[in-house]
């Protein structure tokens, strides 16, 4: 999932992604826990609090993981290191390419999906967390044990899972026809035309297509029509 990316950018990617399941599951534990026999005689803060422990905190570990998600891109975004030589976003009709034949443009027209997913994501996380709690008379681990496992798959694999959260944040994920991950802001709505540079949010391994979406356009002088 996201290859070539930190562990903890792919760690908090998938957090956010699963923060419905979660935050379902954190219902659960509230009960599970019996926190509200012990403390349904307290009609005070400390006493709501102890109640919505386990909610809160998987809503406040949530909230962090995608403010570092939102930090870390506008950090490599604005930081000329990570510029990409060898990619560039094509928004034009017109195809282009590259003058010295020593990079890829990146079709921003075909078969480019914005924010994916989100039928799949109800089916196969949201969905099983609600069937199975219910199934189990209320035990969350069956629902927890799922998602783990889908959290063991989706970090050894090269497939991205739909977001949930993080466009609420601002922060959009295109996926191209030809394999790409390109994130980028709301406020760059507005300037999805011409020619885009990208900044690599990884290493350069060939499996590591996951970038984000620089504000500047690439010079006239590399490229040409096709």
């Amino acid at each position: 999932m996201l290859f070539g990316t930190s562990l903890l950018f792919r760690i908090s990617y998938f957090f956010t992604s699963f923060f419905p399941a979660l935050f379902l599951l954190s219902l659960n534990f509230r009960n599970e826990m019996e926190f509200h026999t012990q403390y349904e005689n307290f009609n005070n803060i400390f006493g709501l609090l102890i109640y919505w422990m386990y909610p809160i905190l998987t809503l406040c570990f949530s909230i962090l993981a995608a403010r570092y998600i939102l930090r870390y891109l506008m950090k490599r975004q604005n930081d000329k290191r990570f510029e990409s030589n060898s990619c560039a976003l094509n928004f034009n009709a017109r195809p282009k390419k590259f003058k010295d034949g020593l990079g890829y443009m990146i079709d921003g027209h075909a078969g480019v999906k914005i924010n994916s997913g989100f039928i799949a994501f109800a089916i196969s996380v949201v969905a099983p967390s609600i069937i199975l709690t219910l199934i189990n008379n209320g035990q969350a681990f069956p629902p927890l044990l799922v998602i783990f496992m889908f959290f063991l798959l989706l970090m050894m694999s090269n497939d991205v899972f739909p977001n949930i959260m993080l466009p609420l944040f601002g922060v959009h994920l295109m996926v191209t026809q030809s394999g790409y991950n390109i994130f980028y802001l709301s406020k760059q709505g507005d300037i999805l035309s011409g020619v885009k540079r990208l900044h690599t949010l990884g290493n350069a391994g060939s499996l590591s297509k996951t970038y984000i979406l620089s504000n500047d356009s690439l010079d006239d002088t590399r490229m040409e029509d096709e």
